[in-house]
């Protein structure tokens, strides 16, 4: 009854693929009728050219959300300023907001939240907002090799909004030059780190081939979380990974067998990929 949602469509053909996969039956399957569903609701995934990992999990993920959605009927929600208000306070008056519209098994697993921070450069106000992400898109430092924890210190750098970019500042009344900060407030039992390999130089996009290392177990993020939830210790259970150039090559999904969820992981198969060398996307599960 979601009209948001896909009538289920997705959600049950995604579980007939999870059944088949696990039910010990099977050396291995060939999920055509998954990709056909999907195919029908996104046409860009038809067919055998190769797409966008981040891209396919992004619309699994938000079909099988909206398909089991707790919210049949999503009422308006005013987002209202938190000037005044604790940050504490405000961060759970927004996820609150946010339940109002979005209660499914996705997001009690996979969604964390954010806080963005703007300081007016002419005032030196601040406006505090918070916002509810299901992906942790890293970008990379220019460099030849980096850790997955430097990707997360150059992810909350200040960054400064100039030109056709101005913010406009609540309290100057008009647009101005200001400073952004994106911190991490809380995250998710189920943390999908996706790393932009991209990089654009006006009409022309590149690869990064920057090397990142990351470890298998005992991923402690808590340097990097603003709220008060300290629990962020994770450990690695699936990684995407694709060889080759921006006009072709061969992709990889490895993952621990023993846990069913990584199996999101693996649907990245159902269609091939061209994004850029090297890991895309690395699952990682929290048991704190």
């Amino acid at each position: 009854d979601n009209p948001l949602g896909m009538k289920g469509e997705i959600a049950e053909e995604f579980g007939f693929v999870v059944k088949s996969l696990w039910c010990g039956q099977y050396r291995s399957i060939a999920p055509y009728d998954f990709k056909f569903s999907i195919s029908r609701f996104a046409p860009q995934f038809s067919g055998s050219q190769q797409q966008d990992s981040q891209e396919l999990m992004a619309f699994l993920l938000d079909g099988l959300h909206e398909d089991l959605n707790r919210v049949i009927m999503k009422t308006y929600v005013e987002e209202k300023d938190n000037a005044g208000i604790p940050d504490v306070q405000a961060a759970r008056i927004s996820w609150m907001n946010h339940l109002k519209r979005n209660n499914s098994v996705i997001v009690d697993m996979f969604q964390g939240q954010f806080r963005n921070t703007m300081t007016c450069l002419s005032c030196h106000r601040q406006s505090v907002t918070f916002q509810a992400f299901m992906y942790l898109s890293l970008p990379l430092p220019s460099s030849r090799q980096c850790s997955l924890q430097q990707c997360m210190e150059y992810f909350r750098r200040r960054e400064k909004v100039l030109g056709e970019d101005k913010w406009y500042c609540p309290h100057c009344k008009q647009l101005r030059e200001a400073t952004k900060q994106l911190e991490i407030w809380k995250l998710p039992r189920i943390l999908l780190i996706h790393l932009k390999r991209f990089s654009f130089e006006g009409v022309w996009r590149e690869k990064l081939t920057t090397d990142v290392s990351f470890p298998v177990t005992g991923l402690n993020v808590n340097n990097y979380i603003a709220g008060p939830d300290k629990s962020g210790v994770y450990s690695l259970y699936g990684v995407s990974n694709h060889t080759g150039n921006l006009n072709g090559g061969h992709c990889k999904a490895m993952q621990d067998s023993d846990v069913e969820l990584v199996i999101l992981v693996t649907c990245l198969l159902t269609c091939q990929l061209c994004i850029a060398f090297s890991m895309l996307f690395v699952l990682y599960m929290s048991f704190g």
